[in-house]
């Protein structure tokens, strides 16, 4: 098959890309002018820039699948006419989508303006974490789950020499709610930590920017003590990609209660600010152990996220993606 996906996401477009099938991609309608990230992501051999331009043309003529990971994808195309076969790839919590606070029953509410305006009749569904079906409800039921995978074989070599604590995010300030990057910066007050990603400078003292190459944020798991974790309950998954990726290197991981947190020996999970800055310590004091936690973390990443499951598991979405029932026409 040709896709087309707007670029919201290097990494998860290159997990896409590990199917067998061509990609076009597209910069998001809200930067048009935006490159491929090279830094986050080599751009893979099935994979080609488009401008945006050119999306118009490649969404109506050149494509078989159109993948969205916003709402503004589908609107861009439904106010275009795009009659191509669309498939809405849910990263987040639905809250963080529409940007809604989250009480049940504005959640409710929006259901039911999703339900009723017939926004995403004719677009089909897919999640990459029960949790987030869960939270469309009836609208995501029986939608295709795709648990996120890692590169095991690339991410490893933790060796944990810098006793200073990581934390991996883009736009940690804005995302606050969802990322938790204010209650992190209580935790980690008394301690050496740094952030990598793209958050702006005055985001916090310890931001140093994106990483210069995947392997040079591969250096900064394998090296660095202990991965910092602080995902909102409500509006966002326990983990995230980068979470995973530092314990398929080996690194562990100490992270605020999250009810779909891994049941993995090799998290710490905390319930409050003070217990996060005893086991910050406690693992910055104690190399051996951080190693004996990061070894669980990778055999776990290893047995449950594996890359290869999950591309061959959006493989067989894209492909039958023509058998499936459009999922809110059914439960119109």
């Amino acid at each position: 098959m040709k896709i087309l996906s707007f670029n919201w996401h290097e990494p998860y477009i290159e997990i896409f890309a590990r199917t067998n099938n061509e990609f076009l991609v597209v910069p998001p309608i809200a930067d048009q002018k935006k490159q491929w990230h090279r830094n986050f992501r080599p751009v893979p051999d099935n994979v080609t820039l488009v401008d945006f331009n050119q999306a118009l043309h490649c969404a109506l003529f050149e494509v078989s699948l159109i993948i969205c990971m916003t709402m503004e994808d589908i609107l861009f195309l439904k106010r275009n006419y795009v009659s191509t076969p669309k498939l809405f790839v849910e990263l987040n919590m639905l809250c963080e989508d529409c940007h809604t606070v989250d009480n049940k029953y504005e959640h409710e509410a929006l259901l039911a303006r999703i339900k009723s305006s017939g926004f995403l009749n004719g677009v089909h569904l897919s999640f990459i974490s029960e949790k987030k079906r869960s939270d469309w409800d009836y609208l995501g039921e029986n939608a295709p789950v795709v648990v996120s995978g890692v590169d095991t074989d690339y991410f490893y070599g933790y060796t944990g020499v810098e006793d200073r604590v990581l934390r991996v995010g883009n736009g940690m300030r804005q995302r606050d709610a969802m990322q938790g990057f204010s209650l992190g910066n209580t935790i980690l007050e008394e301690v050496d930590s740094f952030i990598i990603g793209e958050n702006n400078k005055d985001a916090h003292p310890s931001a140093i920017g994106p990483a210069y190459s995947l392997s040079d944020l591969r250096d900064k798991y394998r090296h660095n003590r202990v991965f910092l974790s602080c995902l909102d309950d409500k509006r966002e998954d326990g983990y995230n990609l980068a979470m995973l990726e530092a314990m398929s290197t080996g690194m562990p991981v100490i992270a605020m209660h999250n009810s779909s947190l891994p049941k993995c020996d090799g998290i710490i999970e905390i319930q409050n600010i003070e217990e996060g800055k005893h086991e910050v310590k406690r693992l910055l004091h104690d190399l051996d152990l951080s190693r004996k936690l990061g070894t669980a973390n990778r055999a776990y990443v290893i047995e449950h996220f594996n890359i290869n499951r999950c591309a061959r598991e959006w493989e067989a979405v894209f492909a039958n993606l023509d058998c499936l029932e459009s999922i809110v026409e059914r439960a119109l």
